[in-house]
């Protein structure tokens, strides 16, 4: 997708089709460079480079931004589409795959207990519906639920100028203002809900990403299409996110540093969102782009390759070694990116790597 103006209402006050617009390839590239900054973030073990996994923080606050986005812009194109058409679709497009993958880990955790590590195997809980088997599968029943209350604001507010206007500043004061405020933290929330805690601290953590994309993709529709052909844009946005990361490394070497550095997160977030959103074109970028189209698979992919090498690796005896690092991370790029295309290629690969 592109720019687009900004809907009006006709007189029945229902939002009029904005022109339909091309795909933005350069969002797909930018996805794909989100979900390998996520992978490092999962991968150093060693003294040497465990502290720059901090340079993967902007990952999911970025895809938390680029999908609500992309649902602003869907809703600018399909106005007509009711909230349960659209509820159904997202459910089985993110809520399906999320409970395969939470039956799959559970089976690779037990296998891996059984003849690797030979720790006790968890223990099952209804929690894990939300929560899933592994770290990173809380962000599918995140994205799912914070899809379905984008799509009814989009609607509510797009094509009525002052609700616009009202947007724009409530999603950047208020993204800020969370930031600011503070997540009271995994140990607090699990004590009010257990196993559930990690569910909510995650989702407290990439809230004020929501507003600010939120905010970000109404005022986009204002933009003429012709600044988002300028490359600076994208130099600016790449710019961001490097000072930004390069910021909150900070908070890795010192834990007296204030939470609120965390806006650094956000905003490289924003900066790489703005790389995304630059309507570059060529055939490096379209190959990238077809790439990008599966980073969703990637994600659910990549800790099981992680963790699998890792553990083989515990085995013979070698971890927390600088060069195993790099040889994780590559490795978990390669085959978490070969195996999510060859599985989403697939007509039944929908259930397990949606696109």
């Amino acid at each position: 997708m592109s720019s687009a103006v900004t809907p009006s209402r006709d007189e029945s006050g229902q939002i009029c089709a904005a022109k339909p617009a091309p795909r933005l390839l350069m969002l797909d590239v930018a996805k794909l460079g989100a979900i390998f900054a996520i992978i490092w973030l999962h991968a150093p073990e060693s003294s040497l480079l465990q502290p720059t996994y901090s340079l993967g923080f902007f990952g999911v606050p970025f895809f938390t931004m680029a999908a609500v986005f992309l649902i602003v812009q869907s809703v600018r194109q399909r106005p007509d589409r009711s909230f349960g058409a659209y509820a159904r679709g997202r459910v089985v497009r993110l809520y399906v795959p999320f409970l395969i993958w939470t039956a799959l880990y559970i089976l690779l955790i037990d296998l891996k207990h059984k003849f690797i590590t030979h720790l006790p195997v968890p223990r099952l809980e209804p929690w894990l519906l939300l929560v899933g088997s592994t770290h990173h599968l809380w962000f599918l029943p995140y994205i799912l639920a914070a899809s379905l209350l984008s799509f009814a604001a989009a609607r509510a507010v797009l094509g009525r100028r002052w609700l616009e206007n009202m947007t724009i500043v409530i999603g950047a004061a208020g993204g800020v203002s969370l930031v600011f405020i503070g997540n009271p933290g995994y140990e607090r929330w699990t004590e009010l809900f257990g196993t559930g805690g990690f569910l909510v601290n995650r989702s407290v953590s990439a809230t004020p990403s929501l507003l600010l994309g939120f905010g970000l993709a109404v005022l986009y529709g204002r933009i003429p299409s012709r600044i988002w052909r300028n490359g600076a844009i994208a130099v600016l946005g790449l710019l961001l996110n490097v000072v930004a990361m390069s910021l909150m490394w900070r908070r890795v070497d010192d834990d007296t540093m204030p939470h609120y550095i965390d806006i650094w997160r956000h905003l490289g977030a924003m900066g790489w969102l703005m790389v995304g959103l630059v309507s570059f074109q060529g055939p490096a970028v379209r190959y990238l782009a077809k790439l990008g189209k599966y980073v969703f698979g990637i994600y659910l992919i990549h800790v099981g390759v992680i963790e699998g090498i890792q553990a083989v690796a515990r085995r013979a005896g070698y971890t927390a070694l600088p060069w195993l690092d790099v040889l994780v991370f590559v490795a978990a790029c390669t085959i978490s990116t070969l195996l999510a295309v060859l599985i989403g290629s697939r007509r039944w690969g929908e259930w397990l790597v949606p696109r």
